[in-house]
């Protein structure tokens, strides 16, 4: 199980496979399930894509739920890694919901700041990740924290700020090989932060942010404008949408 789940950190899919082989006869009778399928679903969604790991963990979630035990450890692991799934899928409200369900420590500091970040709320973003107490013995939330940090300040225009947690960010990812973090933000800001701090000599990234695959690079959603508000407001208060146009006076 360990090994699995630290192959999944450092992206190494062919160790992580072999792992989860050997212990997949055992997996009906182990509690630790929810972490392993953590670390299947994560290499599904590396090699798949959002489309198809979102539907395969809700699916393996329902067949394993006599393990999901409340305030256990494996159960919180896995439903933070949910929350995740459900944020890069774009599916703000449910994720938000889940993320409400967590104890108020570092883990769901973190996935509010990137429910935030991706929903383009920098400001919120930024808010969450300076006010919160920070005390998660895990490298990965402090990566994760740093990755949010840096890409939520570069939005803001805090260029300083964002160069300083990006190269606290770098020395983590280096030292233990923590690459991972990187597909858990959105990726054109991050290379875009990672390519000005690389030619003002604050740390190199590039290279790591370029080997992020493809089928998991995280796009960042757009705020909707106010006139996107205000058509759905009248679709939720007129049955017909010929209604909410006249109420809108469009077509």
């Amino acid at each position: 199980t360990a090994r699995s789940l630290i192959a999944e950190e450092r992206v190494d899919t062919e160790t992580q496979q072999a792992a989860y082989e050997q212990i997949r006869p055992w997996l009906p009778r182990t509690e630790l399930r929810p972490l392993l399928m953590v670390s299947e679903i994560s290499r599904i969604h590396r090699e798949k894509g959002i489309e198809w790991s979102a539907p395969q963990f809700q699916i393996r979630r329902i067949s394993t739920v006599e393990q999901w035990r409340e305030g256990s450890l494996c159960a919180g692991v896995a439903l933070t890694y949910q929350a995740m799934l459900l944020t890069w899928a774009g599916q703000f409200a449910a994720a938000g919901r889940l993320v409400d369900t967590f104890p108020d420590d570092s883990a769901a500091v973190v996935e509010r700041a990137r429910l935030a970040l991706l929903q383009g709320d920098n400001v919120q973003a930024l808010l969450l990740v300076h006010d919160a107490s920070f005390n998660s013995a895990m490298r990965r939330h402090h990566a994760d924290r740093l990755i949010i940090t840096a890409c939520a300040a570069w939005g803001c225009g805090q260029r300083q700020e964002a160069f300083v947690a990006l190269r606290e960010a770098a020395t983590l990812i280096r030292r233990f090989k923590l690459e991972s973090v990187l597909a858990r933000v959105p990726w054109a800001p991050l290379r875009e932060l990672a390519v000005a701090a690389q030619d003002d000599g604050v740390c190199d990234l590039v290279a790591a942010v370029d080997a992020v695959p493809e089928a998991v690079r995280i796009a960042k959603y757009a705020p909707l404008s106010r006139a996107e508000l205000l058509a759905l407001k009248a679709m939720t208060d007129f049955p017909r949408v010929a209604d909410a146009a006249r109420e809108l006076f469009v077509t």
